[in-house]
């Protein structure tokens, strides 16, 4: 459970919604939706429909870029995903809710990385 202010809860529940994504590479260089094409998030609570002691679940996140930068290393890194949504107009705000710190697994690119998919955990 998140902690978010009133005017995300009021906003959420909208017809009318915005938000921003952002994905934070080892802590350091932010891809925005300039780049990011589409998101996937699959969240895991439990491995099996059992409840079972010492098992490790892990949220996975598949990112799919066009004209990503190449300058990072990306089947050897972590990022930090986060969703805005929209509150304002002037100044623009955005409230964010972190989606969680994922590892990169897997990297595929095509023609020199104008297309990237990455798969996470």
């Amino acid at each position: 459970m998140y902690a978010v202010s009133e005017e995300f809860s009021s906003q959420i529940k909208s017809d009318n919604r915005e938000f921003s994504v952002a994905l934070t590479f080892n802590s350091s260089t932010e891809l925005t939706g300039t780049t990011i094409q589409s998101i996937s998030v699959d969240e895991v609570v439990n491995s099996t429909d059992a409840l079972t002691l010492g098992c490790a679940c892990s949220n996975k996140i598949i990112v799919n870029f066009i004209n990503a930068p190449t300058d990072i290393d990306y089947g050897n890194s972590f990022f930090t995903a986060t969703v805005g949504l929209k509150l304002g107009e002037m100044p623009t705000v955005y409230e964010d809710v972190e989606l969680g710190k994922f590892y990169v697994a897997d990297a595929e690119t095509s023609n020199d990385f104008k297309t990237l998919t990455i798969t996470a955990y």
